[in-house]
């Protein structure tokens, strides 16, 4: 399913699905807790779960949502949960364990995005249902895939059980979800640390070593994406944009965009409109 629309607000419970904005953003409130959804991140919801969605945008954000029926599912799962011998044996039999996708979200990476854009073309052009389908079966393996790599970055944390190293990385994740989900607003490290379940020195340490920077670097690379994405989309004030990216003054804003970007916010809006 493909819409567009800058307000959106619906309630309800829903089968397993794939979430994405290719344009944009949309909020999911799920088990109280927030998660955003852009061109860079993705969110699977699993069957029967109950979410809300918003989407308030000053330009018309675009999203795209995938359902999966169970068939489908079972095909996929067979091929990470039983042997080769045993899918030669008995290639009918689509016994399964149960699987439930980890409630964050997901990199949008590379591979996804052109099965996805594969998808949205064969809809469009009406394709068979043998080939949209197989569309379906590869979309939902690279998932499946993805979020098992996800999973096994947790192997690098210094812990030395395995199951201490995938609670943290749970955890980081949960804070990683946290900071995309707050980023317009005035957040320190604290509500991090509580949102996450972490000591604020626990959750400094280790989110350096799961993705690479600190948490407040993090978010600055996001509330600068969220600028540059208004300044390219909207026509809203750059005072205006300063703020809902997250900025708390025009000149802090100007100088961390120029830094970064090499441009000043009205440079960088004047070379996209043109």
């Amino acid at each position: 399913m493909n819409s567009s629309a800058r307000f959106h607000d619906w309630k309800g419970v829903g089968p397993l699905s794939l979430k994405v904005a290719l344009k944009g953003e949309a909020m999911y409130e799920v088990e109280n807790r927030r998660l955003t959804v852009d061109e860079h991140r993705l969110l699977i919801l699993n069957d029967a779960q109950e979410y809300r969605v918003l989407v308030n945008s000053p330009f018309k954000a675009e999203t795209f949502i995938v359902f999966f029926d169970a068939a489908l599912v079972a095909d996929v799962l067979q091929h990470f949960q039983r042997p080769d011998d045993r899918l030669l044996n008995d290639p009918a039999d689509r016994t399964t364990s149960a699987y439930t996708f980890n409630l964050n979200t997901l990199d949008l990476d590379d591979s996804l995005r052109q099965k996805l854009a594969r998808l949205k073309q064969s809809i469009a052009q009406n394709a068979p249902m043998l080939s949209l389908r197989e569309d379906l079966f590869f979309l939902f393996h690279a998932l499946r895939s993805t979020e098992a790599r996800t999973s096994s970055r947790a192997l690098a944390l210094p812990f030395a059980k395995t199951s201490t190293k995938h609670e943290i990385a749970r955890r980081l994740l949960v804070a990683r979800d946290y900071l995309h989900a707050y980023k317009s607003e005035s957040i320190g490290l604290e509500e991090v640390s509580s949102a996450s379940m972490l000591s604020p020195n626990h959750l400094l340490r280790n989110f350096c070593v799961y993705f690479g920077c600190t948490p407040f670097q993090y978010l600055t690379r996001l509330r600068m994406k969220t600028a540059e994405q208004l300044l390219q989309h909207s026509t809203l004030p750059i005072t205006e944009i300063c703020q809902a990216a997250g900025f708390e003054s025009l000149s802090s804003f100007s100088w961390s965009f120029k830094k970064i970007t090499g441009r000043s916010p009205r440079r960088f809006r004047m070379d996209h409109i043109q």
